[in-house]
């Protein structure tokens, strides 16, 4: 049951780390193999009253046994839910109910080893008093005689009395004590002879009962399989009086031997011999029958061949099966009985010396199975405990590399934390460009190692290749010893031992794209490595990290180039459109200068066909005007923002002037220009001029984007409870696509229906708007519905 159980617990626990389903089939095999081990050993405990001295005691260490195996099945079957879930298991507690249960087994073992050594004593006393009555029978019945006649009484009764003195003696504890066998009647004296043969067999009995019973307590000790062949047939010699005894173990198969111990044989004659026997003789025939086999002369048996030369002469035989649960474990043979051939009785004797031996033998192998196991779990757990600290390690890694701007940097910190965490020798990381030019270096060295200079062409150009070859393959190298003969010989391991002095090494690419920017070497220089799995990822992890780092590093450069030139680029343009914008407005005023001449008459009289060419030149040249006006104010928006003269400006004034500014305007396109300047409190803080070009922007677009016939609305309202002045122009003609008015304040954007109609626009507009009501602290709300029209409200503050 304690065996079972333990297996049970191993299995359990192995199948909590691994979630092998193999080990759940053993351990679930483990719980019926204990239950019935149970059954067995409930039935053989429950004796008849009056065997046992403490019926009570026996009574409720059999309970508790029970109990405590009840106890930890249910927890063990929480536990297997627990796993099949996911969730954590309680191991203190199966620890504490699995102690608990071999207490009270220890407990019982204890209480049973006491009753069977009291009832051993008892047995030998009832067999002392055995042989008392009989001699005292003998005794009655010589009196009798001695009554019937007096001469024959008198030549009994020194006879006589001295035997019972004698048996008086070894009752009091003197074991050897032997009656006279020289005195008396013919009938006296074969009682003596008798009763001296029987004392010496119940010594002899005693003196083997007691070897046999020493040696099962040592068979139970011996945990190691060699030590216990030896001690078995040992002992096998000594209580049983063979000259000669041997042990064989099968093996698998069950068809020949893995282990073979001898006793009586010297060191000479088990070299003389040779190899194991191959069970051709009395050894086979045990083999392929295992039943008790008992020879009075083994050359007697046909059977009894195949003696090697130089083996010794036997005579006497006796071998039996050693078995346990209906599985042959080996055979124990005996050979040259002392004193005569081997007896049935000697037989019994061996076969109860061979169950003994097999329930040792099969402790040890489950002790053994046990261990390997324990050893497989502690180097699981071991390897476990140290992919743990990888990973620890490159999280570490990774953390520290992440906050530095600089790849050398890295490079550095990678090297230490690499070394010390992989407690190697030296660890080396480079850089190289497309064309394998080394760009950056690290390394990390024990203080008692001298650091690696600059690394040769030779060194650079192979390492190079290498990588490229590893990465192109997502690869790696590890190589555990650069000493050993399958490794010295290639050229790798040349370079490395020459350049570096390395003994052990892991060398991982580190690569972007489709090309390799590095190399990573985690060497040891003083001794061979065997290097793990767990290791080898992280490195590889640590090169990935490393590879984020460079392409974070150059992204950073290329974008500070590009913001570079952007700058650049902003102030070549804000230049281009000073520049330009100046050029253009000095001959567009000599143009607007000498046109209203023309008009006036100055150069003479013009025709009514030159009147209207001139009112064309005059409106693109006011179109060309306010296009400069708008690339100028763009500019400085864009440029550091506008410069705002602020002052009080009265929105209805600003409104009525605008309205009389823009009236010929729509009266030119048949668009009437409905205006309300609102009340005289709607007063704004700004800048008049940039204010007014707001205001016209809003209203020229209205006109200029509504149908003959149609209707332009300006309305300036106050909200006084609000604090603000509503300034809304409304018109009724082609509005805004929906599609296009997520992007109408993104500069030189037009709307789509505006290009397909071909109205004339530059897409500055409503940009500069926007932002000069931004800038006087205002908000500019548009809503538009094609085919319908378009309401646009400049929302400002009103000056208190």
């Amino acid at each position: 049951v304690l065996h079972f159980m333990s297996d049970a617990e191993t299995e359990l626990l192995g199948y909590e780390l691994s979630h092998d389903p193999q080990r759940l089939t053993h351990y679930r095999a483990d719980r019926a193999r204990t239950m019935a081990a149970l059954a067995t050993l409930q039935d053989k405990l429950a004796l008849p009253a009056g065997v046992l001295n403490d019926t009570t005691l026996h009574t409720g260490l059999v309970a508790r046994q029970r109990l405590a195996v009840g106890q930890w099945w249910v927890y063990a079957r929480s536990a297997e839910q627990a796993v099949l879930r996911g969730d954590t298991i309680d191991v203190r507690r199966g620890h504490a109910l699995s102690d608990s249960f071999r207490q009270v087994n220890a407990a019982l073992g204890e209480h049973l080893t006491t009753e069977r050594d009291e009832a051993r004593s008892s047995a030998q006393t009832t067999a002392a008093k055995g042989t008392t009555a009989t001699i005292a029978a003998t005794l009655a019945a010589l009196l009798v005689a001695f009554v019937l006649g007096r001469r024959t009484a008198r030549s009994v009764s020194a006879p006589l009395a001295e035997l019972r003195d004698t048996m008086n003696r070894q009752r009091e504890g003197e074991p050897g004590a032997r009656a006279r066998e020289d005195q008396g009647a013919q009938e006296i004296r074969s009682l003596a002879v008798d009763f001296n043969a029987l004392s010496e067999y119940a010594a002899d009995m005693r003196a083997r009962m007691a070897s046999l019973a020493d040696a099962s307590l040592a068979f139970g000790q011996e945990l190691s399989l060699e030590a216990l062949l030896t001690r078995i047939v040992q002992s096998a010699c000594e209580v049983l009086g063979a000259r000669y005894a041997a042990l064989g173990v099968l093996d698998a198969t069950r068809t020949g031997l893995s282990d073979f111990v001898t006793a009586g044989l010297g060191p000479e004659e088990r070299a003389a011999i040779g190899e194991l026997p191959q069970g051709r003789g009395l050894l086979g025939v045990l083999m392929r029958d295992p039943r008790a086999l008992r020879l009075e002369h083994m050359a007697d048996d046909p059977r009894s061949v195949g003696f090697p030369p130089h083996h010794p002469p036997m005579d006497s035989f006796l071998g039996v099966p050693i078995t346990l649960r209906g599985e042959v474990l080996g055979n124990l043979y005996l050979t040259d009985k002392a004193g005569g051939p081997f007896t049935a009785e000697g037989e019994k004797m061996a076969l109860t010396f061979a169950l003994q031996a097999a329930v040792a033998v099969d402790n040890v192998r489950r002790y053994e199975a046990e261990r390997r196991r324990a050893n497989e779990l502690e180097i699981m757990q071991q390897a476990q405990a140290h992919s743990l600290r990888m990973h620890e390690l490159t999280l570490e890694i990774e953390r520290a590399i992440r906050t530095v701007p600089d790849p050398q940097e890295a490079l550095d910190i990678l090297c230490v934390a690499l070394g010390e965490g992989l407690g190697v020798d030296r660890v080396m990381a480079t850089t190289v460009d497309a064309d394998h030019t080394l760009l950056l270096a690290a390394q990390w060295h024990l203080p008692d190692l001298l650091p690696v200079g600059d690394m040769s062409d030779d060194l650079v150009a192979h390492v190079g290749g290498l990588a490229e070859e590893l990465w192109s393959s997502s690869g790696f190298i590890a190589r555990n010893d650069f000493l050993a003969a399958q490794v010295q010989s290639r050229g790798p391991a040349r370079i490395f031992r020459r350049e570096i002095g390395a003994r052990a090494v892991i060398m991982v690419p580190i690569g972007l794209g489709d090309r390799v920017v590095g190399v990573i070497s985690v060497i040891t220089v003083h001794e061979p490595r065997g290097w793990t799995e767990s290791e080898i990822s992280a490195v590889q992890q640590v090169a990935g990290f490393m590879a984020r780092v460079i392409v974070e590093a150059d992204h950073r450069a290329q974008q500070s180039e590009y913001i570079d030139r952007l700058e650049q680029l902003d102030r070549q343009k804000t230049d281009f459109l000073s520049t330009v914008s100046h050029e253009l407005r000095t001959p567009l005023t000599s143009i607007s200068g000498y046109m209203e001449l023309l008009q006036d008459g100055d150069a003479g009289e013009l025709a009514g066909e030159q009147h209207r060419m001139l009112e064309v030149v005059d409106r693109n040249t006011s179109r060309l005007r306010s296009l400069i006006e708008d690339l100028l104010v763009l500019n400085r928006i864009e440029s550091g923002g506008l410069k705002l003269n602020v002052v009080e400006v009265s929105m209805r004034e600003l409104i009525t002037r605008i309205g009389e500014e823009m009236s010929p305007l729509a009266h030119a396109v048949a668009v009437e220009l409905d205006i309300d300047a609102g009340p005289e409190a709607a007063i704004v803080q700004g800048d008049r001029g940039h204010l007014q070009r707001t205001v016209v922007n809003i209203v020229s677009n209205a006109i200029k984007f509504s149908r003959p016939g149609g209707v332009v609305t300006l309305r300036c309202t106050l909200d006084q409870g609000a604090g603000r002045v509503l300034v809304t122009c409304q018109d009724r003609g082609i509005g805004i696509p929906a599609a296009d008015q997520g992007q109408l304040f993104t500069r030189f954007y037009r709307a789509s229906n505006a290009q397909d109609q071909a109205i004339p626009g530059t897409g500055l507009g409503l940009t500069i708007v926007k932002q000069i009501v931004e800038d006087h602290g205002g908000e500019l709300r548009l809503t538009s519905v094609e085919g319908e029209g378009t309401t646009v409200v400049m929302d400002l503050p009103l000056f208190a």
